[in-house]
C-alpha cells in the first residue's frame, strides 16, 4: 500500500512538473504581452512601420482615438502623421494598468502620456489617453486582433 501511495505521489509530481514546464503562468503571459506593447511604442517612436505592422493580425479591426473604425490596411497612418512635422517631437510614457488572460487571448489596458516639444525644445502640448488592445496567440506569435483608444485630455501650452 505504501508503494502504491508513493507511486501515485511520484506520478502526480511528474504531471505537475510537466504542466508547469509547458504551460506558462498567467503572469508570464501578461509580462510577455506587455513587452509587446512596449515594442509597439518603440516602433512608433522610431517610425519602424514594418515592425509595427507585424504586430497586427490581418483581420484586425479597431476604434482608435480619431473615432474612425479602421483595419490593418490603415494602421500605420497615425504613426506617419505623428512624425510628419519635424519641428515637433514627442515623448510618450506608458502607465500599465492591467491585463486579463483568457488562454490564447489577452486584453491589455493602459494609459498614455505624451509630451510634445517644438524646435526650441519647449513643451507645447500635453496629451493623455487610454488604450486597450486585445491580443491573440497564433502559433508562437501574439498579434493584436482588436483595440480601442480614447483621448482623455489635450493641454496646449504654447
Amino acid at each position: 500500500m505504501k508503494f502504491l501511495l508513493v507511486g501515485c505521489m511520484l506520478v502526480s509530481t511528474m504531471i505537475s512538473f510537466g504542466q508547469t514546464k509547458t504551460d506558462p503562468s498567467v503572469q508570464t503571459v501578461k509580462d510577455a504581452v506587455w513587452q509587446l506593447e512596449e515594442d509597439y511604442w518603440n516602433y512608433v517612436r522610431t517610425e519602424n512601420l514594418s515592425a509595427y505592422a507585424k504586430l497586427w493580425d490581418e483581420q484586425f479591426i479597431g476604434y482608435p482615438s480619431n473615432n474612425k473604425i479602421t483595419s490593418k490596411e490603415h494602421i500605420t497612418d497615425w504613426v506617419k502623421a505623428l512624425h510628419a512635422d519635424k519641428n515637433r517631437t514627442f515623448v510618450v510614457e506608458l502607465e500599465r494598468k492591467t491585463e486579463n488572460v483568457f488562454g490564447d487571448i489577452v486584453m491589455v489596458f493602459y494609459d498614455t502620456h505624451y509630451t510634445y516639444r517644438n524646435a526650441k525644445n519647449e513643451i507645447i502640448e500635453l496629451e493623455h489617453g487610454k488604450i486597450t488592445h486585445t491580443w491573440r496567440k497564433t502559433g508562437n506569435t501574439w498579434l493584436i486582433i482588436g483595440g480601442m483608444g480614447a483621448l482623455i485630455e489635450i493641454q496646449k501650452i504654447k
